[in-house]
């Protein structure tokens, strides 16, 4: 689930806020304030579950990798560990053979 709630008791009525499934920070309304997430759960998507796919958890290891991973390592949602590791070897893979190939090239 993407909004989840939590009841708060600091006040006399009992008040909900919503926190993002994503950064874990305060969210109110439609989307994160922090990190821009859809907190719609009936938001209409063409990609489906983007929001763990290689190159988005990618470019959000890029910005802040120590803060991310330990993130990802702590969320018992998340469960592409190991895709992502596969990916990551099979993307560096092809790409020191692309590099070797043209390295070969240019000595012949």
């Amino acid at each position: 689930m993407i909004l989840s709630m939590h009841r708060t008791t600091a006040f006399a009525g009992s008040q909900a806020t919503a926190t993002c499934a994503d950064c874990g920070m305060p969210a109110g309304g439609n989307f994160c304030s922090s990190c821009g997430a859809d907190l719609r759960a009936d938001a209409p998507s063409i990609l489906g579950s983007a929001r763990r796919t290689f190159p988005v958890v990618y470019l959000q290891l890029l910005r802040s990798p120590i803060l991310r991973t330990v993130a990802l390592a702590e969320d018992k949602t998340y469960r592409e560990h190991l895709s992502f590791l596969l990916t990551a070897i099979g993307i560096n893979g092809f790409l020191r053979f692309y590099q070797l190939s043209l390295f070969w090239n240019m000595r012949l």
